[in-house]
């Protein structure tokens, strides 16, 4: 679910489109004017995030957020570092989160993949935002144990 770079009218776009959930990079611009395909936009280039008017609710900023997106603007700041490289560091962090997901939950289900149940994410009392994007995460993810 996650394309690094992605051309418009590519057959990786239809592809990326017909999951519920996605992960992509874009280096043409114009993908801001197209709310239809992203919830939450980063912007390199500008250091700017854009959350679609359908999605403001459920991408709540919370310190989780604000932290990986400042990490990745400071990285993509970083005229040191090649597209590759920024792209590789970027990948080891939403690897990073992940682990930490999959460290909330001690359980897996019949095919023995680890999940996680909203339950599971309300114990930990965390703030409300963190909470929802953990939960949208794990959906993303298919690590979300719904019963």
């Amino acid at each position: 679910m996650i394309y690094p770079y992605v051309l418009f009218g590519s057959p990786e776009m239809s592809e990326m489109k017909s999951h519920s959930h996605f992960v992509a990079g874009f280096r043409d611009a114009s993908v801001e004017n197209r709310p239809d395909l992203y919830d939450l936009f980063v912007n390199l280039s500008t250091n700017e995030i854009v959350v679609a008017t359908h999605a403001k609710e459920v991408f709540s900023m919370g310190k989780l957020h604000k932290d990986l997106a400042t990490y990745i603007v400071q990285c993509a700041e970083d005229e040191t570092k090649s597209n590759q490289v920024l792209i590789k560091t970027v990948a080891l962090k939403v690897k990073e989160l992940l682990n930490n997901l999959k460290g909330l939950s001690d359980t897996v289900d019949e095919s023995g993949q680890q999940v996680i149940t909203l339950e599971q994410l309300r114990e930990r009392k965390m703030a409300p935002a963190t909470e929802n994007f953990l939960f949208n995460l794990a959906a993303a993810e298919g690590m979300l144990k719904t019963s």
